[in-house]
Protein backbone atom coordinates (compact mmCIF):
# COMPACT_ATOMS: atom_id res chain seq x y z
CA UNK A 1 0.00 0.00 0.00
CA UNK A 2 2.81 2.32 -0.85
CA UNK A 3 1.55 5.85 -1.40
CA UNK A 4 -1.96 5.06 -0.08
CA UNK A 5 -1.96 7.76 2.58
CA UNK A 6 -2.86 11.16 1.08
CA UNK A 7 -4.08 9.61 -2.18
CA UNK A 8 -7.62 8.67 -1.15
CA UNK A 9 -9.34 11.63 -2.77
CA UNK A 10 -8.25 10.45 -6.24
CA UNK A 11 -7.80 13.88 -7.72
CA UNK A 12 -4.54 15.42 -8.93
CA UNK A 13 -2.30 12.99 -7.01
CA UNK A 14 1.03 11.72 -8.22
CA UNK A 15 1.43 8.42 -10.04
CA UNK A 16 1.35 5.47 -7.62
CA UNK A 17 4.56 3.51 -7.29
CA UNK A 18 4.58 -0.25 -7.96
CA UNK A 19 4.19 -2.44 -4.87
CA UNK A 20 6.52 -5.25 -5.95
CA UNK A 21 3.75 -7.84 -5.88
CA UNK A 22 4.42 -8.71 -9.52
CA UNK A 23 8.01 -9.64 -8.69
CA UNK A 24 6.87 -11.82 -5.80
CA UNK A 25 4.42 -13.67 -8.01
CA UNK A 26 7.05 -14.15 -10.71
CA UNK A 27 9.47 -15.65 -8.14
CA UNK A 28 6.79 -17.98 -6.82
CA UNK A 29 6.94 -16.52 -3.32
CA UNK A 30 3.32 -15.31 -3.23
CA UNK A 31 0.60 -17.42 -4.84
CA UNK A 32 -1.51 -15.74 -7.44
CA UNK A 33 -4.92 -16.13 -5.81
CA UNK A 34 -7.80 -16.59 -8.16
CA UNK A 35 -11.53 -16.66 -7.76
CA UNK A 36 -14.14 -17.06 -10.50
CA UNK A 37 -16.00 -13.90 -9.41
CA UNK A 38 -12.85 -11.79 -9.84
CA UNK A 39 -12.52 -12.40 -13.59
CA UNK A 40 -12.44 -9.29 -15.77
CA UNK A 41 -12.37 -11.17 -19.06
CA UNK A 42 -15.31 -10.99 -21.43
CA UNK A 43 -18.03 -13.46 -20.57
CA UNK A 44 -17.75 -16.67 -22.57
CA UNK A 45 -20.93 -17.85 -24.24
CA UNK A 46 -21.95 -21.46 -23.72
CA UNK A 47 -23.02 -23.29 -26.86
CA UNK A 48 -25.06 -26.50 -26.67
CA UNK A 49 -25.29 -29.19 -29.33
CA UNK A 50 -29.03 -29.90 -29.81
CA UNK A 51 -28.31 -33.48 -30.98
CA UNK A 52 -25.87 -34.69 -28.32
CA UNK A 53 -26.71 -32.25 -25.54
CA UNK A 54 -23.03 -31.46 -25.05
CA UNK A 55 -21.95 -27.97 -24.12
CA UNK A 56 -18.87 -26.13 -25.26
CA UNK A 57 -17.25 -22.80 -24.50
CA UNK A 58 -15.94 -22.48 -28.03
CA UNK A 59 -17.24 -19.56 -29.97
CA UNK A 60 -19.07 -20.41 -33.16
CA UNK A 61 -18.06 -18.54 -36.27
CA UNK A 62 -20.94 -16.26 -37.22
CA UNK A 63 -21.88 -16.31 -40.91
CA UNK A 64 -22.01 -13.12 -42.91
CA UNK A 65 -25.00 -11.73 -44.80
CA UNK A 66 -24.34 -13.91 -47.87
CA UNK A 67 -24.16 -17.11 -45.80
CA UNK A 68 -20.36 -17.42 -45.96
CA UNK A 69 -18.34 -17.69 -42.77
CA UNK A 70 -16.33 -14.58 -42.10
CA UNK A 71 -12.59 -14.86 -41.96
CA UNK A 72 -10.85 -14.84 -38.59
CA UNK A 73 -10.01 -11.49 -37.12
CA UNK A 74 -6.37 -10.49 -37.37
CA UNK A 75 -4.28 -11.03 -34.28
CA UNK A 76 -4.17 -7.92 -32.08
CA UNK A 77 -0.59 -6.92 -31.37
CA UNK A 78 0.58 -5.28 -28.19
CA UNK A 79 -0.11 -5.87 -24.52
CA UNK A 80 -0.68 -9.09 -22.62
CA UNK A 81 -3.82 -11.16 -22.59
CA UNK A 82 -6.22 -10.41 -19.75
CA UNK A 83 -6.22 -13.00 -16.95
CA UNK A 84 -8.45 -13.29 -13.86
CA UNK A 85 -7.03 -11.16 -11.05
CA UNK A 86 -8.50 -10.32 -7.67
CA UNK A 87 -9.19 -6.79 -6.52
CA UNK A 88 -6.99 -6.09 -3.48
CA UNK A 89 -5.70 -2.96 -1.80
CA UNK A 90 -2.15 -4.25 -2.25
CA UNK A 91 -2.39 -3.74 -6.01
CA UNK A 92 0.25 -4.50 -8.63
CA UNK A 93 1.79 -2.18 -11.21
CA UNK A 94 -0.98 -2.70 -13.80
CA UNK A 95 -3.72 -1.73 -11.36
CA UNK A 96 -1.52 1.11 -10.13
CA UNK A 97 -1.25 2.41 -13.68
CA UNK A 98 -5.05 2.29 -14.04
CA UNK A 99 -5.44 4.21 -10.76
CA UNK A 100 -2.85 6.80 -11.78
CA UNK A 101 -4.40 7.48 -15.20
CA UNK A 102 -7.99 7.59 -13.90
CA UNK A 103 -7.00 10.01 -11.12
CA UNK A 104 -5.67 12.31 -13.85
CA UNK A 105 -9.09 12.28 -15.55
CA UNK A 106 -8.41 10.16 -18.63
CA UNK A 107 -11.22 8.21 -20.28
CA UNK A 108 -11.54 4.42 -20.22
CA UNK A 109 -10.68 4.19 -23.94
CA UNK A 110 -7.48 6.19 -23.45
CA UNK A 111 -6.41 4.12 -20.43
CA UNK A 112 -6.98 0.82 -22.29
CA UNK A 113 -4.99 2.03 -25.32
CA UNK A 114 -2.21 3.42 -23.12
CA UNK A 115 -1.77 0.13 -21.29
CA UNK A 116 -1.52 -1.75 -24.61
CA UNK A 117 1.13 0.70 -25.82
CA UNK A 118 3.12 0.19 -22.60
CA UNK A 119 2.98 -3.61 -22.97
CA UNK A 120 0.66 -4.14 -20.00
CA UNK A 121 -2.51 -6.25 -19.73
CA UNK A 122 -4.84 -5.75 -22.67
CA UNK A 123 -8.15 -4.60 -21.12
CA UNK A 124 -11.20 -3.40 -23.04
CA UNK A 125 -12.51 0.06 -22.03
CA UNK A 126 -15.51 -1.40 -20.21
CA UNK A 127 -13.24 -3.59 -18.07
CA UNK A 128 -11.04 -0.60 -17.26
CA UNK A 129 -14.03 1.34 -15.94
CA UNK A 130 -15.44 -1.49 -13.81
CA UNK A 131 -12.01 -2.40 -12.44
CA UNK A 132 -11.33 1.22 -11.48
CA UNK A 133 -14.60 1.42 -9.50
CA UNK A 134 -13.83 -1.79 -7.57
CA UNK A 135 -10.25 -0.71 -6.91
CA UNK A 136 -11.43 2.61 -5.52
CA UNK A 137 -13.94 0.88 -3.22
CA UNK A 138 -11.24 -1.48 -1.93
CA UNK A 139 -8.84 1.40 -1.30
CA UNK A 140 -11.50 3.39 0.55
CA UNK A 141 -12.32 0.43 2.77
CA UNK A 142 -8.64 -0.16 3.53
CA UNK A 143 -8.13 3.51 4.30
CA UNK A 144 -11.12 3.53 6.66
CA UNK A 145 -9.83 0.49 8.52
CA UNK A 146 -6.41 2.09 8.84
CA UNK A 147 -7.90 5.31 10.20
CA UNK A 148 -9.91 3.39 12.78
CA UNK A 149 -6.87 1.42 13.84
CA UNK A 150 -4.68 4.48 14.22
CA UNK A 151 -7.44 6.50 16.03
CA UNK A 152 -6.48 9.83 14.55
CA UNK A 153 -6.60 12.77 17.03
CA UNK A 154 -9.06 15.65 16.50
CA UNK A 155 -7.72 19.13 15.86
CA UNK A 156 -8.87 22.69 16.48
CA UNK A 157 -12.11 23.86 14.77
CA UNK A 158 -12.91 20.33 13.59
CA UNK A 159 -15.57 19.89 16.29
CA UNK A 160 -17.49 22.88 14.93
CA UNK A 161 -17.29 21.50 11.41
CA UNK A 162 -18.50 18.12 12.69
CA UNK A 163 -21.54 19.75 14.31
CA UNK A 164 -22.42 21.60 11.12
CA UNK A 165 -22.12 18.40 9.12
CA UNK A 166 -24.38 16.58 11.59
CA UNK A 167 -27.01 19.35 11.47
CA UNK A 168 -26.98 19.34 7.67
CA UNK A 169 -27.65 15.58 7.55
CA UNK A 170 -29.93 15.43 10.61
CA UNK A 171 -32.73 17.45 8.99
CA UNK A 172 -32.80 15.12 6.03
CA UNK A 173 -32.91 11.96 8.13
CA UNK A 174 -35.43 13.41 10.61
CA UNK A 175 -37.91 13.90 7.80
CA UNK A 176 -37.35 10.35 6.67
CA UNK A 177 -37.64 9.05 10.26
CA UNK A 178 -40.90 10.98 10.79
CA UNK A 179 -42.33 9.43 7.66
CA UNK A 180 -41.41 5.98 8.97
CA UNK A 181 -42.96 6.74 12.40
CA UNK A 182 -46.22 7.94 10.81
CA UNK A 183 -46.39 4.81 8.72
CA UNK A 184 -45.68 2.69 11.84
CA UNK A 185 -48.63 4.15 13.77
CA UNK A 186 -50.93 3.75 10.77
CA UNK A 187 -50.05 0.07 10.70
CA UNK A 188 -50.59 -0.09 14.50
CA UNK A 189 -54.07 1.38 14.03
CA UNK A 190 -54.85 -1.07 11.26
CA UNK A 191 -53.60 -4.01 13.35
CA UNK A 192 -55.74 -2.86 16.31
CA UNK A 193 -58.78 -2.62 14.05
CA UNK A 194 -58.18 -6.20 12.96
CA UNK A 195 -58.06 -7.29 16.60
CA UNK A 196 -61.21 -5.33 17.55
CA UNK A 197 -62.96 -6.35 14.31
CA UNK A 198 -63.80 -2.70 13.63
CA UNK A 199 -61.95 0.61 13.29
CA UNK A 200 -62.35 2.69 16.45
CA UNK A 201 -59.05 4.53 16.90
CA UNK A 202 -56.88 6.53 14.52
CA UNK A 203 -53.11 6.42 14.34
CA UNK A 204 -52.88 9.68 16.32
CA UNK A 205 -55.13 8.43 19.13
CA UNK A 206 -53.21 5.15 19.31
CA UNK A 207 -49.91 7.03 19.68
CA UNK A 208 -51.27 9.41 22.35
CA UNK A 209 -52.88 6.55 24.33
CA UNK A 210 -49.75 4.39 24.33
CA UNK A 211 -47.54 7.33 25.35
CA UNK A 212 -49.99 8.15 28.16
CA UNK A 213 -50.07 4.56 29.40
CA UNK A 214 -46.28 4.40 29.41
CA UNK A 215 -45.98 7.80 31.15
CA UNK A 216 -48.85 7.12 33.62
CA UNK A 217 -50.91 10.09 32.40
CA UNK A 218 -53.60 8.12 30.54
CA UNK A 219 -57.22 8.26 31.77
CA UNK A 220 -58.82 5.20 33.27
CA UNK A 221 -60.96 3.04 31.04
CA UNK A 222 -64.51 4.34 30.91
CA UNK A 223 -65.90 1.18 32.50
CA UNK A 224 -63.94 1.53 35.77
CA UNK A 225 -63.88 5.34 36.01
CA UNK A 226 -66.26 6.51 38.80
CA UNK A 227 -66.39 10.15 37.59
CA UNK A 228 -68.92 9.66 34.84
CA UNK A 229 -69.99 13.30 34.69
CA UNK A 230 -66.42 14.52 34.49
CA UNK A 231 -65.62 12.11 31.67
CA UNK A 232 -68.77 13.22 29.82
CA UNK A 233 -67.86 16.89 30.25
CA UNK A 234 -64.31 16.18 29.10
CA UNK A 235 -65.63 14.37 26.02
CA UNK A 236 -68.01 17.25 25.19
CA UNK A 237 -65.21 19.78 25.56
CA UNK A 238 -62.97 17.70 23.31
CA UNK A 239 -65.67 17.46 20.65
CA UNK A 240 -66.41 21.20 20.85
CA UNK A 241 -62.71 22.04 20.58
CA UNK A 242 -62.39 19.75 17.57
CA UNK A 243 -65.40 21.42 15.89
CA UNK A 244 -63.99 24.86 16.61
CA UNK A 245 -60.64 23.80 15.20
CA UNK A 246 -62.32 22.45 12.07
CA UNK A 247 -64.30 25.68 11.67
CA UNK A 248 -61.15 27.77 12.01
CA UNK A 249 -59.40 25.60 9.46
CA UNK A 250 -62.36 25.94 7.06
CA UNK A 251 -62.40 29.73 7.51
CA UNK A 252 -58.66 29.90 6.93
CA UNK A 253 -59.00 27.75 3.83
CA UNK A 254 -61.86 29.95 2.58
CA UNK A 255 -59.80 33.08 3.14
CA UNK A 256 -56.81 31.56 1.36
CA UNK A 257 -59.05 30.52 -1.55
CA UNK A 258 -60.51 34.04 -1.85
CA UNK A 259 -57.02 35.54 -1.81
CA UNK A 260 -55.95 33.08 -4.48
CA UNK A 261 -58.96 33.96 -6.66
CA UNK A 262 -58.30 37.68 -6.16
CA UNK A 263 -54.66 37.25 -7.17
CA UNK A 264 -55.78 35.27 -10.20
CA UNK A 265 -58.26 37.99 -11.22
CA UNK A 266 -55.63 40.69 -10.77
CA UNK A 267 -53.23 38.66 -12.85
CA UNK A 268 -55.84 38.22 -15.58
CA UNK A 269 -56.64 41.95 -15.53
CA UNK A 270 -52.94 42.80 -15.86
CA UNK A 271 -52.60 40.32 -18.70
CA UNK A 272 -55.66 41.78 -20.46
CA UNK A 273 -54.26 45.30 -20.10
CA UNK A 274 -50.91 44.21 -21.49
CA UNK A 275 -52.70 42.46 -24.37
CA UNK A 276 -54.66 45.63 -25.16
CA UNK A 277 -51.46 47.65 -25.15
CA UNK A 278 -49.83 45.08 -27.41
CA UNK A 279 -52.76 45.11 -29.85
CA UNK A 280 -52.73 48.92 -29.88
CA UNK A 281 -49.03 48.95 -30.69
CA UNK A 282 -49.57 46.33 -33.40
CA UNK A 283 -52.32 48.44 -34.97
CA UNK A 284 -50.12 51.51 -34.81
CA UNK A 285 -47.31 49.64 -36.54
CA UNK A 286 -49.70 48.30 -39.16
CA UNK A 287 -51.11 51.78 -39.81
CA UNK A 288 -47.59 53.16 -40.08
CA UNK A 289 -46.62 50.41 -42.51
CA UNK A 290 -49.79 50.99 -44.53
CA UNK A 291 -49.04 54.70 -44.76
CA UNK A 292 -45.47 54.00 -45.81
CA UNK A 293 -46.75 51.54 -48.41
CA UNK A 294 -49.25 54.08 -49.71
CA UNK A 295 -46.55 56.73 -50.07
CA UNK A 296 -44.29 54.19 -51.74
CA UNK A 297 -47.03 53.19 -54.18
CA UNK A 298 -47.81 56.82 -54.96
CA UNK A 299 -44.15 57.44 -55.70
CA UNK A 300 -44.03 54.31 -57.86
CA UNK A 301 -47.12 55.43 -59.79
CA UNK A 302 -45.60 58.88 -60.25
CA UNK A 303 -42.32 57.39 -61.48
CA UNK A 304 -44.19 55.12 -63.88
CA UNK A 305 -46.22 58.04 -65.19
CA UNK A 306 -43.12 60.14 -65.75
CA UNK A 307 -41.41 57.20 -67.44
CA UNK A 308 -44.40 56.72 -69.72
CA UNK A 309 -44.49 60.44 -70.54
CA UNK A 310 -40.79 60.43 -71.36
CA UNK A 311 -41.15 57.34 -73.53
CA UNK A 312 -44.17 58.79 -75.32
CA UNK A 313 -42.32 62.04 -75.97
CA UNK A 314 -39.30 60.11 -77.28
CA UNK A 315 -41.49 58.00 -79.55
CA UNK A 316 -43.27 61.11 -80.80
CA UNK A 317 -39.97 62.80 -81.58
CA UNK A 318 -38.73 59.72 -83.44
CA UNK A 319 -41.97 59.51 -85.39
CA UNK A 320 -41.79 63.19 -86.33
CA UNK A 321 -38.17 62.81 -87.44
CA UNK A 322 -39.07 59.77 -89.56
CA UNK A 323 -42.02 61.62 -91.05
CA UNK A 324 -39.85 64.64 -91.90
CA UNK A 325 -37.37 62.35 -93.61
CA UNK A 326 -40.05 60.67 -95.67
CA UNK A 327 -41.65 64.03 -96.44
CA UNK A 328 -38.37 65.37 -97.81
CA UNK A 329 -37.98 62.24 -99.93
CA UNK A 330 -41.53 62.63 -101.26
CA UNK A 331 -40.98 66.33 -102.05
CA UNK A 332 -37.77 65.49 -103.88
CA UNK A 333 -39.52 62.79 -105.87
CA UNK A 334 -42.32 65.17 -106.90
CA UNK A 335 -39.80 67.84 -107.84
CA UNK A 336 -37.85 65.40 -109.98
CA UNK A 337 -41.04 64.09 -111.58
CA UNK A 338 -42.34 67.44 -112.72
CA UNK A 339 -39.06 69.27 -113.42
CA UNK A 340 -36.78 66.42 -114.43
CA UNK A 341 -34.08 67.81 -112.16
CA UNK A 342 -32.77 66.98 -108.76
CA UNK A 343 -34.20 69.10 -106.03
CA UNK A 344 -31.56 71.36 -104.51
CA UNK A 345 -30.39 69.94 -101.19
CA UNK A 346 -31.96 66.52 -101.86
CA UNK A 347 -29.79 63.48 -101.00
CA UNK A 348 -28.25 61.51 -103.85
CA UNK A 349 -29.27 57.87 -104.23
CA UNK A 350 -26.70 55.53 -105.77
CA UNK A 351 -27.99 52.79 -108.05
CA UNK A 352 -27.19 49.18 -107.37
CA UNK A 353 -23.75 48.07 -108.63
CA UNK A 354 -25.34 45.25 -110.68
CA UNK A 355 -26.95 47.76 -113.10
CA UNK A 356 -24.87 47.99 -116.33
CA UNK A 357 -25.40 49.27 -119.86
CA UNK A 358 -25.97 46.91 -122.73
CA UNK A 359 -23.01 46.15 -125.00
CA UNK A 360 -22.26 49.03 -127.31
CA UNK A 361 -23.68 51.59 -124.96
CA UNK A 362 -22.11 54.85 -124.06
CA UNK A 363 -21.17 53.68 -120.57
CA UNK A 364 -19.35 50.38 -120.01
CA UNK A 365 -17.11 48.88 -117.34
CA UNK A 366 -16.20 51.30 -114.58
CA UNK A 367 -17.59 54.37 -116.38
CA UNK A 368 -20.95 55.68 -115.26
CA UNK A 369 -23.26 58.07 -116.98
CA UNK A 370 -25.28 60.86 -115.51
CA UNK A 371 -28.31 58.57 -115.35
CA UNK A 372 -26.55 56.39 -112.73
CA UNK A 373 -27.36 59.03 -110.10
CA UNK A 374 -31.01 59.91 -109.62
CA UNK A 375 -32.97 61.33 -106.81
CA UNK A 376 -35.46 58.48 -106.38
CA UNK A 377 -36.34 55.38 -108.39
CA UNK A 378 -39.49 55.25 -110.45
CA UNK A 379 -40.98 52.71 -108.09
CA UNK A 380 -40.55 55.15 -105.22
CA UNK A 381 -42.15 57.90 -107.28
CA UNK A 382 -45.12 55.72 -108.06
CA UNK A 383 -45.56 54.89 -104.40
CA UNK A 384 -45.98 58.54 -103.44
CA UNK A 385 -49.64 59.46 -103.53
CA UNK A 386 -50.99 62.49 -101.73
CA UNK A 387 -54.67 62.87 -101.02
CA UNK A 388 -56.82 64.80 -98.61
CA UNK A 389 -58.68 61.57 -97.83
CA UNK A 390 -55.57 60.23 -96.03
CA UNK A 391 -55.61 63.04 -93.51
CA UNK A 392 -55.09 61.76 -89.98
CA UNK A 393 -57.27 63.02 -87.19
CA UNK A 394 -55.27 65.26 -84.89
CA UNK A 395 -55.40 65.51 -81.16
CA UNK A 396 -55.97 68.98 -79.78
CA UNK A 397 -53.61 68.63 -76.89
CA UNK A 398 -50.68 66.31 -77.70
CA UNK A 399 -49.19 66.43 -74.22
CA UNK A 400 -52.55 65.55 -72.72
CA UNK A 401 -52.85 62.61 -75.11
CA UNK A 402 -49.40 61.36 -74.12
CA UNK A 403 -50.14 61.52 -70.38
CA UNK A 404 -53.68 60.19 -70.40
CA UNK A 405 -53.39 57.45 -72.95
CA UNK A 406 -57.11 57.75 -73.78
CA UNK A 407 -56.34 59.47 -77.13
CA UNK A 408 -53.12 57.64 -78.02
CA UNK A 409 -51.36 57.84 -81.37
CA UNK A 410 -49.19 54.93 -82.54
CA UNK A 411 -45.49 55.53 -83.03
CA UNK A 412 -45.92 55.23 -86.81
CA UNK A 413 -48.89 57.63 -86.96
CA UNK A 414 -48.16 61.16 -88.16
CA UNK A 415 -50.45 64.17 -87.69
CA UNK A 416 -50.16 65.76 -91.14
CA UNK A 417 -52.18 66.19 -94.33
CA UNK A 418 -49.31 65.03 -96.53
CA UNK A 419 -48.25 61.82 -94.77
CA UNK A 420 -47.37 58.98 -97.19
CA UNK A 421 -49.94 56.18 -97.19
CA UNK A 422 -47.39 53.39 -96.64
CA UNK A 423 -45.62 55.24 -93.80
CA UNK A 424 -48.50 55.94 -91.41
CA UNK A 425 -51.50 54.28 -89.77
CA UNK A 426 -54.86 55.63 -88.81
CA UNK A 427 -54.69 57.33 -85.39
CA UNK A 428 -56.81 55.69 -82.69
CA UNK A 429 -59.02 58.14 -80.81
CA UNK A 430 -60.88 56.96 -77.67
CA UNK A 431 -63.58 59.14 -76.18
CA UNK A 432 -63.53 59.82 -72.44
CA UNK A 433 -66.23 58.04 -70.38
CA UNK A 434 -69.07 60.32 -69.50
CA UNK A 435 -69.85 61.10 -65.87
CA UNK A 436 -73.44 60.11 -65.07
CA UNK A 437 -75.62 59.77 -62.02
CA UNK A 438 -74.85 56.06 -61.92
CA UNK A 439 -71.09 56.65 -61.90
CA UNK A 440 -71.46 59.22 -59.13
CA UNK A 441 -73.23 56.59 -57.01
CA UNK A 442 -70.47 54.07 -57.78
CA UNK A 443 -69.03 52.66 -54.50
CA UNK A 444 -65.52 53.69 -55.66
CA UNK A 445 -66.49 57.37 -55.30
CA UNK A 446 -65.44 57.23 -51.62
CA UNK A 447 -61.87 56.30 -52.58
CA UNK A 448 -59.16 58.95 -52.70
CA UNK A 449 -57.40 59.97 -55.90
CA UNK A 450 -54.25 58.16 -54.80
CA UNK A 451 -56.23 54.97 -54.14
CA UNK A 452 -57.86 55.23 -57.56
CA UNK A 453 -54.44 55.69 -59.18
CA UNK A 454 -53.19 52.55 -57.44
CA UNK A 455 -56.26 50.73 -58.72
CA UNK A 456 -55.61 51.97 -62.26
CA UNK A 457 -52.04 50.72 -61.97
CA UNK A 458 -53.17 47.29 -60.76
CA UNK A 459 -55.73 47.03 -63.58
CA UNK A 460 -53.09 48.02 -66.16
CA UNK A 461 -55.12 51.03 -67.29
CA UNK A 462 -53.92 54.43 -68.47
CA UNK A 463 -52.66 56.67 -65.72
CA UNK A 464 -54.41 59.76 -64.53
CA UNK A 465 -53.65 63.02 -66.33
CA UNK A 466 -53.50 66.45 -64.85
CA UNK A 467 -56.91 67.39 -66.29
CA UNK A 468 -58.78 64.22 -65.35
CA UNK A 469 -61.07 64.75 -62.35
CA UNK A 470 -61.97 62.30 -59.65
CA UNK A 471 -65.47 61.54 -61.08
CA UNK A 472 -63.91 60.93 -64.50
CA UNK A 473 -61.51 58.37 -63.01
CA UNK A 474 -64.44 56.59 -61.36
CA UNK A 475 -66.35 56.64 -64.66
CA UNK A 476 -63.33 55.26 -66.52
CA UNK A 477 -62.99 52.39 -64.04
CA UNK A 478 -66.71 51.70 -64.37
CA UNK A 479 -66.35 51.53 -68.17
CA UNK A 480 -63.39 49.18 -67.75
CA UNK A 481 -65.56 46.92 -65.58
CA UNK A 482 -68.14 46.70 -68.35
CA UNK A 483 -65.47 45.59 -70.82
CA UNK A 484 -64.32 42.74 -68.56
CA UNK A 485 -65.54 39.20 -69.10
CA UNK A 486 -67.25 37.14 -66.43
CA UNK A 487 -64.12 35.06 -65.90
CA UNK A 488 -61.93 38.14 -65.45
CA UNK A 489 -64.34 39.58 -62.88
CA UNK A 490 -64.30 36.27 -60.98
CA UNK A 491 -60.49 36.36 -60.94
CA UNK A 492 -60.56 39.87 -59.48
CA UNK A 493 -63.11 38.79 -56.85
CA UNK A 494 -60.91 35.89 -55.77
CA UNK A 495 -58.48 38.38 -54.20
CA UNK A 496 -61.25 39.28 -51.73
CA UNK A 497 -62.08 35.59 -51.04
CA UNK A 498 -65.31 35.96 -52.99
CA UNK A 499 -66.45 32.80 -54.79
CA UNK A 500 -67.68 34.88 -57.76
CA UNK A 501 -71.21 33.53 -58.01
CA UNK A 502 -74.12 35.37 -59.65
CA UNK A 503 -74.64 37.39 -62.78
CA UNK A 504 -72.06 39.69 -64.30
CA UNK A 505 -73.83 42.80 -62.96
CA UNK A 506 -73.97 41.35 -59.43
CA UNK A 507 -70.31 40.34 -59.49
CA UNK A 508 -69.31 43.77 -60.86
CA UNK A 509 -71.25 45.44 -58.05
CA UNK A 510 -69.55 43.24 -55.42
CA UNK A 511 -66.13 43.96 -56.92
CA UNK A 512 -66.72 47.71 -56.64
CA UNK A 513 -67.95 47.33 -53.05
CA UNK A 514 -64.93 45.20 -52.06
CA UNK A 515 -62.47 47.75 -53.49
CA UNK A 516 -64.33 50.63 -51.80
CA UNK A 517 -64.39 48.82 -48.45
CA UNK A 518 -60.62 48.34 -48.69
CA UNK A 519 -60.07 52.12 -48.85
CA UNK A 520 -59.58 54.43 -45.87
CA UNK A 521 -63.08 55.92 -46.12
CA UNK A 522 -64.61 52.49 -46.63
CA UNK A 523 -62.90 51.33 -43.46
CA UNK A 524 -64.84 54.07 -41.64
CA UNK A 525 -68.14 52.81 -43.15
CA UNK A 526 -68.46 55.77 -45.54
CA UNK A 527 -70.65 55.01 -48.57
CA UNK A 528 -71.24 56.84 -51.83
CA UNK A 529 -74.96 57.03 -51.09
CA UNK A 530 -74.49 58.97 -47.83
CA UNK A 531 -75.86 62.50 -48.01
CA UNK A 532 -72.97 63.91 -45.96
CA UNK A 533 -70.52 62.45 -48.45
CA UNK A 534 -72.45 63.77 -51.45
CA UNK A 535 -72.40 67.32 -50.13
CA UNK A 536 -68.61 67.33 -50.00
CA UNK A 537 -68.00 65.37 -53.22
CA UNK A 538 -66.83 67.36 -56.23
CA UNK A 539 -68.95 65.30 -58.63
CA UNK A 540 -72.15 66.91 -57.43
CA UNK A 541 -71.05 70.40 -58.41
CA UNK A 542 -72.24 72.04 -61.58
CA UNK A 543 -74.41 69.79 -63.77
CA UNK A 544 -75.34 67.36 -60.99
CA UNK A 545 -75.76 69.84 -58.16
CA UNK A 546 -79.53 69.46 -58.45
CA UNK A 547 -79.30 65.88 -57.23
CA UNK A 548 -78.23 67.09 -53.79
CA UNK A 549 -80.99 69.69 -53.67
CA UNK A 550 -83.64 67.13 -54.60
CA UNK A 551 -82.40 64.76 -51.91
CA UNK A 552 -82.42 67.58 -49.33
CA UNK A 553 -86.01 68.36 -50.20
CA UNK A 554 -86.96 64.69 -49.85
CA UNK A 555 -85.29 64.55 -46.43
CA UNK A 556 -87.11 67.71 -45.31
CA UNK A 557 -90.43 66.38 -46.66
Amino acid sequence: MTGLRGGLLFGGTEAIEPTGRDDLIANGIEPNGYHADDSDADEDHVYENPQTGERSLKRAASPTANGQHASKKPFTLGGRAAIPKRIVADYDSDDGRIISLKQQGYSDEYVAQKMIQEGRIRYVPKTVGSRWLRLRKALEQAESEKLDDELTDWHVDEDELLKKSYDAIEDKFEREVQKVIDRKWKEVSANLADRLHRKKYTAKSCQERLNGVQNGTALLPIEIDQNKEGRKQLRDNRIAAAKLHRAEQAAEAQRAEEERKQRLEDKKADAAEKERERITKVHEREDSKAEELRIKQEKAVDRERKRAMKKAATDQAKAEAEWEKKKRSADAALYAKYTGKRMPGAPRVRRAPATRRAPGGACRGGRRSRDDFVTLSEDEEDSVELSDEDEVETVDDESDAIEEGSSTVNAGSISSKSTPAKARKKATVTTKPKVTKETLLNPRSVMTSAELEVLLFERDLARRTGRETHPQMVARLNAADEDLSTTEISDLLSKFFDKGKGSKEAKTKRLQEHEAAKSAAGGNSVKATDLAFKKGYEGYKGEYSGLIEDEDEEMEG
